[in-house]
């Protein structure tokens, strides 16, 4: 039997939209971890700053949460990338992303 989780909490400016949200509060520890963590995590968009910013879990049980930021879509640049097994930091980053994305428009030739 699995444990039901809440959805991850976020602070989402306006012109933010949610393209799917599937995010939980909970931990790559925790034993029901495995139904919950998976490529698929989170996807927002900004249609002014033409940004994507998407979340997921890569690598399994040894993996960590990547959270990654694109020009236009998925083929246009990637603008920052941050990788963590700590929820809350990742949840922090992509706060902040969300918060400043005509910062990350600037960083169109680096990623951080």
């Amino acid at each position: 039997m699995t444990t039901e989780s809440r959805l991850q909490s976020l602070r989402i400016p306006a012109g933010w939209s949610v393209k799917y949200n599937e995010w939980r509060e909970i931990e790559p520890e925790h034993p029901d971890a495995w139904t919950w963590l998976n490529e698929d995590l989170l996807q927002l968009g900004h249609d002014n700053w033409n940004l994507i910013v998407d979340v997921g879990w890569y690598g399994g049980e040894l993996g960590c949460f990547t959270a990654v930021v694109h020009k236009h879509d998925f083929q246009g640049p990637e603008l920052a990338r941050f990788t963590s097994r700590n929820r809350l930091e990742v949840t922090a980053v992509v706060e902040n992303w969300l918060a400043n994305p005509q910062t990350l428009s600037q960083h169109e030739n680096t990623v951080s």
